[in-house]
Formats: structure tokens, sequence, C-alpha cells
């Protein structure tokens, strides 16, 4: 039984209003995205989550005790408890942009720490526009603020509404427990994590703790317990997790009473851990040191069931991880393909370095592995050379894990390793690995690797024209795309008439959080061709130096900053009123030019400068997604006819309100603007879209049919009513509660008024709903859909039903209820 379908029975006006705030809640919510981007979803998404936890945690029979009045509320403070974390008004969003990164951190902890407070000053102050009676948002109000912090027994208070007491303190306890239980794994993305480009040591395990949890139990088998079932896979996720039952276990306890006084019983929090991967790790750790082993041995060092022991070494046999011999002795399996399945397997995890400086590792290093990174490298290597690259491989697991995946990066139909020696490569993956492994693992201490170092750079700097014909050869025969996943950028400059050459080539590692460091570190490694130390978490932050002075930018060709913070700036077209405001800009350079532009981020409008150092000149280029919707249609129309007015673009710096650049666009270029009639049409779309809350597109020019249409939308939305013929048949659906109630009002010759969600009108070949909306008539017939008479005797009251409506009046007049108190649309 959802609380949902709960008001859908016993309120159509409750169910209605929750149907109209939720679609405002989605427009609100992602918002918050733009001030914490690199935290949990708190979207539309979060609260459906809560929703069903509270679904899932309240009983049935304490459901049907509810109030339709209290659902009602309980769902709307769901949707609207994390709005405190969006900014509010105008003068916070100008504070917010004013300030620089470590000034907005701070005012993101400051909301961040009072946003229940903030949701709920936010639904007391937007209650109209909520659609919401004073008396309703302030309670909403107390169950959001109820959902962190505040002590709920002493600082809510109970009130009547219509004759009823509202259990406001049970509502607000419920929604506190639920929304500390969504920690499932569908509250962030994998792609979501590989793509917020976190450092933060904190921001990963605070993922990763919603990646191992699978499922959350209320009350199973009536135990009172709240079960919480994950996977884990390293002694930290079990940390992690102790953490996570903790702060449910802590947020349970300040509510157990008001849960008890209201008939709900939740005691205390268990983890259900799903520990198979930690015990093939252990299993396969005891094996490493090369030694074989007797079952009863590796059951007696492993601190856990024999049973558990024994099915996991089965599994780990007939995966061909592990196998044994004559005398039933245990040892792991001595070849490539399984040797790269346990780097993988240890990737990541803190026993990493143990694993690769192990007597296992070390030895697959010295023969299985160097034989097999030859043959698919087209490499042969001979003394001192062969010891130098097998001296990196057992002291970088990084390096092993890159130079493994390498064939696969390379695997590209138009490159051929023989064009050039694939030492070139394999040596910069070596160097990229190890310069990564230098900030994480004990290798500083170990001269040998030093002195490999330098001359594994030297000689990389001396093969560079090869590495540049092989990018040119593959750029010849390979089609746009097929270089993706190996690109070489190549900058040659002079100095002192000695050539120095500067590169950096990019690699996809979907299953690495750390690209953004790896790139940088080659970056520093291959293009000062030195021995140098970097420092930061992320290109734009690194500083290169070399033998502790800095490294001059001039010798420095900046390739790719996207891993970067972007740059916010204003567009403003001079002597205009128009601008655009927080447009982030991302900057690279290539050779001689350098680009500054908005096309990486996700925005209908494209903005790209750039100059020729060279030549010393510039270029714009500007254009929008055709597919975007009228506001921003809109937008970009004042943009071009501002630009037709004065062709001056100018840029300012977000933070300080400084000129960053004035681009002149060239008489010549020629602007397109909308006739005057077309840009009026448009603003009055916008209106209509902002009013129905639906996104209208423009996809094709407007006719005079769609002026019409547009006029007489405009008309219908302005009278809050519609009049259609009596011949045109209404298709809703009801329960059949709701139809008694029509059927009795026929019968006592009452007015017939009827809900519906739904009242929808074709606007530029697009149906556009104007629900929720009532139906009144003096008489009527009810049909099912076959057109027979409709027989409700053999439903339930809560069944709902398809059926059709006619009416003997000539006109039947439909009420807008979302838009009869509204402004009229000008």
């Amino acid at each position: 039984m959802e609380l949902r379908n709960i008001l859908k029975e016993e309120s159509s006006d409750y169910y209605n209003r929750i149907k109209f705030i939720e679609k405002e809640a989605e427009g609100i919510l992602p918002d918050v995205r733009l001030v914490f981007p690199k935290y949990t979803n708190h979207d539309i998404a979060h609260t459906k989550g809560i929703e069903q936890l509270l679904n899932e945690m309240i009983p049935n029979s304490i459901k049907e005790n509810l109030k339709p009045a209290e659902i009602f509320y309980l769902l709307v403070a769901t949707l609207f408890h994390d709005v405190g974390m969006k900014l509010i008004g105008e003068e916070e969003e100008k504070k917010f942009n004013s300030l620089d990164e470590d000034g907005r951190g701070k005012l993101r902890d400051k909301i961040r720490d009072q946003h229940h407070i903030r949701s709920s000053n936010y639904i007391k102050k937007n209650a109209s526009d909520l659609n919401l009676k004073e008396e309703e948002a302030a309670a909403i109000a107390d169950i959001s603020r109820a959902h962190r912090k505040i002590d709920i027994q002493n600082e809510l208070r109970e009130p009547i509404h219509n004759n009823d007491r509202i259990h406001l303190k049970f509502l607000g306890a419920l929604l506190r427990v639920a929304d500390e239980c969504h920690v499932t794994d569908d509250r962030v993305s994998e792609l979501f994590f590989k793509t917020i480009n976190s450092t933060s040591w904190e921001f990963e395990q605070h993922f990763k703790k919603h990646r191992l949890i699978k499922g959350i139990l209320f009350n199973e088998n009536e135990d009172n317990k709240i079960r919480i079932h994950a996977t884990v896979k390293s002694e930290n996720d079990e940390d992690i997790l102790g953490g996570l039952k903790n702060d449910i276990e802590k947020e349970l306890n300040t509510v157990k009473r008001i849960f008890e006084e209201n008939k709900l019983r939740l005691d205390s929090v268990v983890l259900e851990l799903d520990r198979d991967e930690l015990i093939k790790k252990n299993i396969i750790s005891k094996l490493l040191d090369g030694k074989k082993r007797k079952l009863d041995k590796i059951i007696l060092e492993i601190e856990e069931s024999q049973w558990e022991v024994k099915r996991n070494l089965d599994e780990l046999k007939a995966n061909r991880t592990i196998q044994i011999d004559e005398s039933g002795l245990y040892n792991l399996t001595e070849d490539i393909s399984n040797f790269e399945e346990l780097i993988k397997r240890f990737t990541g995890d803190k026993r990493n370095w143990k694993f690769v400086k192990s007597n296992y590792s070390q030895k697959m290093v010295e023969t299985n592995l160097i034989a097999h990174l030859q043959y698919n490298y087209n490499i042969i290597y001979i003394g001192n050379e062969l010891r130098e690259r097998v001296e990196i491989l057992k002291n970088s697991p990084t390096a092993i894990y890159l130079s493994l995946k390498g064939k696969k990066l390379l695997n590209n139909p138009y490159l051929d390793l023989s064009l050039v020696q694939g030492d070139v490569i394999l040596d910069q993956i070596l160097l990229l690995g190890l310069s990564y492994d230098i900030f994480k693992y004990p290798i500083t201490n170990n001269l040998e690797i030093k002195e490999i170092v330098e001359s594994l750079t030297k000689n990389s700097g001396q093969r560079i024209p090869e590495l540049s014909n092989l990018y040119e050869e593959v750029q010849k025969n390979s089609k746009k795309d097929d270089s993706e996943l190996f690109n070489e950028l190549i900058n040659e400059k002079n100095d002192n008439e000695e050539r120095k050459y500067s590169f950096n080539i990019k690699f996809n590692f979907p299953e690495l959080s750390e690209e953004p460091t790896f790139l940088a570190m080659l970056s520093a490694a291959m293009k000062t061709g030195t021995r140098i130390v970097v420092t930061g978490s992320r290109i734009s932050d690194f500083i290169l130096k070399e033998e502790n002075e800095p490294v001059h930018m001039d010798k420095v060709t900046a390739i790719e900053i996207s891993p970067g913070t972007p740059i916010p700036y204003i567009l403003k077209v001079k002597n205009t009123d128009f601008k655009l405001e927080n447009l982030e800009f991302r900057f690279w350079k290539i050779n001689e030019i350098i680009k500054y532009s908005t096309e990486s981020r996700n925005l209908p409008f494209k903005f790209e400068f750039s100059y020729d150092e060279k030549d010393k000149t510039q270029s714009v280029h500007f254009e929008i997604d055709p597919n975007t919707n009228v506001k921003q249609l809109l937008k970009w129309e004042e943009f071009l006819r501002a630009l037709n007015q004065e062709r001056t673009i100018t840029l300012i710096k977000s933070e300080n309100n400084q000129i960053f650049n004035e681009l002149k666009v060239p008489t010549q270029k020629e602007i397109h603007v909308r006739n005057d009639s077309s840009y009026e049409y448009l603003k009055k779309l916008v209106k209509v879209q902002e009013r129905t809350n639906h996104e209208i597109k423009l996809l094709k020019g407007l006719n005079v049919n769609d002026k019409a249409d547009i006029d007489n939308i405009i008309k219908i939305i302005n009278d809050g009513k519609v009049e259609v013929n009596s011949n045109e048949i209404i298709k809703p659906s009801a329960t059949v509660k709701e139809i008694k109630k029509m059927i009795k009002a026929k019968a006592e010759n009452e007015p017939i008024f009827f809900k519906s969600l739904d009242f929808k009108v074709l606007l530029l070949e697009e149906e556009i709903n104007l629900g929720p909306v009532t139906l009144r008539m003096d008489d009527i017939e009810l049909i099912d859909e076959n057109g027979t008479e409709l027989n409700i005797e053999e439903y339930n009251d809560e069944d709902i039903l398809p059926i059709k409506i006619c009416t003997k009046d000539e006109k039947v007049t439909i009420l807008l209820d979302k838009y009869s108190s509204e402004s009229p649309i000008s």
C-alpha cells in the first residue's frame, strides 16, 4: 500500500496538487547541482528514493490511520526538504558568483549546515507558487526542518487543521530516518563519479559508500530492525559501512521515542555483509609469498568460517586463479592472464603495494610480464635495457596496470607499431605510471630508479621525431574518431637553434579516476626533458619545478586543460543592455592558437574565441543548438539583435568585474534575426512555457496558424476556463469512489463536478497539458471504453477505471484550477 495511492483514493484535491508540486520541484531542485556540483544527488530522483523508503518503512496498519492531510504534508516535505541547498534570491546568487573558490567553499559549508532551516523558510515564502495555503506551508516547512539536527520532540508543535490533529513530530521523524537511509547504489551513478573530476579522498569514500550498499529492509519478520545489505571488497569497505551504520543509528535514536508513541518499532541497525571478494583477496594474499599450502593450513590462516573459506577457494580454483597439484597443495597460477586479473583486483586496494612487491609478482614481472610486453609492443630488449624496464615494473603498480592496458588503448586498425619502435611508446607508459606512484609508495629512496628515470627520459626526448612520424601516419589514414584512444599533440620549439620537442599523450582509463593526475605527470616529465618535482591536485594547479627553480611557462605548451576548473565570465554586447552571466570557459592551446570556448559545457549556446599568436589576429564563432527551448531561443534572439546594433563582444571576469577581452565581429559576417512579429510571438511563447511548466521548442518558423493557436492558448490561460462542445468526448480515468459521487449527484439533480489531471491543447504540433482542471456539468452519462453502460458493482472503491463522460449539455465548462488566481499573460 503506497502513500500516493492512499492519497489518490482519499482526496483527489491533495493527489492533484502533489502532482503539480512535484512538477515544480523537478524544475527547481536541479539548481542545487549548480552550487554543489560534486555532491551526491539532491534532485527529484533523491526525493523519489526517500518516498519509496517511506512506503517500505511505514507499516500498512499505520498508513491506514494517517490522515490525507498528513500524507500530503509528508510527501511535499520530502520533495522540498533539500531545496535550501540552492542559492535563494538574486543577492545570494550575485555574492556566490563574485567569490573565488575558497570563498565559495565557505559559503557552501554555511548553506549545507543551515539548509534544513533554509528549506523551511523557502517553503513558507513560496507557498502561493506551490499552491499551498498558509497553514499547510507552515506544517510542511516544520516537517522539512525536522529532517536533520533539530530536537523534534521539543521544537515542533502539532497543529489542528480542519478539526484534526496533525502529528508533525511523527512525520518529521519519518522523513529524518528515510533521508538518512537513502544510501543505496541508485543514489549516485558510476558515470557521475568518473566525470566529476574530484581528487578529494573524502568524496571518494562518500561515493564508495553508495556503491557498496545493495538494499535496505525495515522490520523484516517483525524483528524491529533496519537491515543494510552491502558488498565489501576490502577492509576499508568494512570501516566505511561501520561509520554508515553508526550514522543511521544516531538519527534513529533521536526519534525512537516518537516512533514508539505512534506504534512504530525500529530498535537497531544491522549490517548484512557479502564478504566473498574480501575473503578471496585474503586467500590470494596468503599465497603471494610463493609457498604452496594445504587446505587445512589456508583455513587456519584465514579468520573466517571453514565453509566460507572452502567455498571461495573452490571459486578461485574454478576461475584458474589458484591451482592445486597432485599432492593437494594450493598455489597461485603463474600465467599472464591470471596476473592481469590479479593486478585489476588489487588496483585501488591498500594492499596493492604489498601485492606488487610480493615474491609471486616479482617473479611474474621478471619472466611472464616482460616477455608479454616485448611481444605486444614489438620490442626486443637485451642487457641493461631489459634490466631497467623490469626494475620500473617491479616498483610501480600503476606502470604494470597501464602497460597491460596499453595494447587495448593502441588497438587501432590504422596503427602499426612496426612504423616506429614500440619502446618509444612503452617508455612513456612506464614513466607515466612511475610518476604517479612516486607520490603513493616508498620509491623515492631507490637511487637506481632515479638513474633509470633519467636514462629513459633522455632517450624519450631523442626519439620524439619517431613518435611524431607515427602520429602523422595514423592521422593520414584514420577517420576523425579513430584516434580518440591514442591522441598525440606535438608542438615543436626552437631555443638557440637547438630543437626541443614537447608533447602530451592522452589516455582514456575508464576504470581509474586519477586520469588528470596521469596527464599532468606525463606533461611535467616529458615537456621539460629533465628531472622535475610536480605538486598539486589537478592539471590547472600543477607547479613545474626544475632543480627548485620554476619552469618558465614559455617552455611549456598547454595542450589540454579540460580536467581543470572552468572560468566564469559575463558576456556583454557593448553599448547595449544585453548580457549573459556565468558562462564558463575552458582554455587550451594547440601550437600557436589559443582557444577559449564554452563547447565542453552543457549549454545551448556555444561561444568560441581564438587568438593566433603568430598573426596576432582574433576570431569569434557563436551558434545555438536548434533543439533548445523558447526561453533560450529568446535570449539568443536578444543577443543577435544587440549584435546588429553594436558589433563588439565584451568578456568580463565574474570574480572581479574586470574586462578580459573585447572582440569586434566583422561587418561582413551576416547576422539573421526574426521579424518583429515573430519576435513578439517568441516572447509570448516564453510566457506560455513558464506558466505551463512545459518545455516548448521551435524547430520550424512561425506561420499564421501557429500565431493564432498561441493567442488562443493565452486566452484560455487568462480566462482560467474554456468551453468545449458537448459532442467532444472527454476521456479521463476515475476511481470507483469518485464515479459513485458523480452518480449520486446526478440522482439528486445536483451540479456534477469532476476533477481531471489532464486537459491538453495542441501547440506547434505538440500537446501541452494545462491540467489539473475541473469539469462542471448538469447531466451526464457514464459509459466504459466499449461504449456500454458502466457497471461499478464488481469493483472496489480504490479501483481506477478508464471511462467516457457524455453530456447532454450543448457546452461543457472546463475550469483551469491552476490558472484561476494568476495574473494574465499580456
